[in-house]
């Protein structure tokens, strides 16, 4: 599953979810890219984020393969307890020379 949500009139933050027997074979980076892409090529949206547990650093590596960037670590609340994460994100600006780039 993946989504785009707006985060109150800012920007858009985007997520996804993949199931366990499906890790590793690079659908979520697949996904993810194509939502970026979608994100910035159709909706007037100039930056996205997304977070990960700072415990998942494979969400947080598709991200990067996304060209987003480590913007900040806050805790907060998840399933129950105060978890740290990791929020990422990228500019279109960003986007559009990381894309140009090929550096992926």
């Amino acid at each position: 599953a993946i989504e785009v949500r707006p985060v109150a009139d800012e920007h858009e933050n985007f997520g996804y979810w993949i199931g366990a027997p499906y890790w590793g074979r690079g659908f979520a980076t697949a996904a993810a890219r194509a939502m970026v892409a979608l994100t910035f090529g159709y909706l007037d949206c100039d930056q996205m984020t997304a977070s990960h547990l700072l415990r998942n650093p494979a969400s947080g590596r598709v991200m990067e393969k996304c060209g987003l960037t480590l913007v900040q670590r806050v805790t907060r609340a998840h399933r129950g307890k105060q978890e740290p994460f990791c929020i990422r994100g990228i500019t279109r600006d960003a986007w559009e020379r990381w894309s140009a780039s090929g550096d992926r």
